[in-house]
């Protein structure tokens, strides 16, 4: 009986992670430039912090590390933020 225990839980764990892809690995195209390895969005949080707010957001993996992003409050553009992927609005 212990035996088919082990067994199944072997069997399950297999199945389980063989259908999991191997993370940080890279994947490069015919033309060798980045290939998006995950489907994701820019990931936006906005955290209120005492008397300002505190924006993060994703680099992703296509994009190159001097990216620069523009910050909007309703349809004012209020900064270029371009040595990071956060910003804090103080106003």
């Amino acid at each position: 009986m212990m035996k088919k225990r082990i067994t199944a839980a072997v069997t399950a764990f297999a199945t389980v992670f063989t259908a999991v892809p191997i993370m940080g690995a890279i994947t490069v195209s015919a033309a060798n430039e980045p290939v998006q390895m995950e489907y994701i969005d820019r990931g936006t949080v906005a955290i209120k912090t005492g008397a300002s707010v505190y924006l993060s957001w994703r680099l992703l993996g296509t994009e190159e590390y001097d990216t620069a992003f523009d910050v909007y409050r309703g349809s004012e553009k209020i900064a270029t933020v371009s040595d990071s992927t956060n910003y804090t609005d103080t106003t």
